[in-house]
C-alpha cells in the first residue's frame, strides 16, 4: 500500500467505511485512520468514510476530517434502539 501511495502520489485513501479491507490493513499495519461519519442505514449501523494515511502521516487525516466538516452539514445524532 505505502509503495502505491508513493508511486501514484497519494496522502490519503478514502473508502466506505462498511466492510472494507483497509479498515484491516490499517489495523495491521499500524497506519493512522479515521472514519468520518455520514448517517445510519435503516438497519441502524452507522456508516461513513475511512481515511487511511501512510504512518506519521497522522495530521492529513484531521487536514481531511477538518476540510469536510467544514464543508458538508452536520449529521444527526444517531437513534438508539434497544437490543
Amino acid at each position: 500500500m505505502g509503495k502505491f501511495m508513493a508511486e501514484n502520489d497519494l496522502d490519503l485513501i478514502v473508502s466506505s467505511s462498511d466492510c472494507s479491507p483497509l479498515v484491516s490493513f490499517a489495523a495491521c499495519a499500524g497506519w493512522p485512520s479515521g472514519t468520518v461519519p455520514l448517517g445510519q442505514l435503516k438497519s441502524s449501523l452507522p456508516y461513513g468514510l475511512f481515511v487511511l494515511a501512510r504512518a506519521g502521516e497522522d495530521e492529513k487525516i484531521f487536514q481531511f476530517m477538518s476540510a469536510f466538516e467544514k464543508t458538508f452539514e452536520k449529521i444527526g445524532l444517531p437513534v438508539l434502539s434497544d437490543f
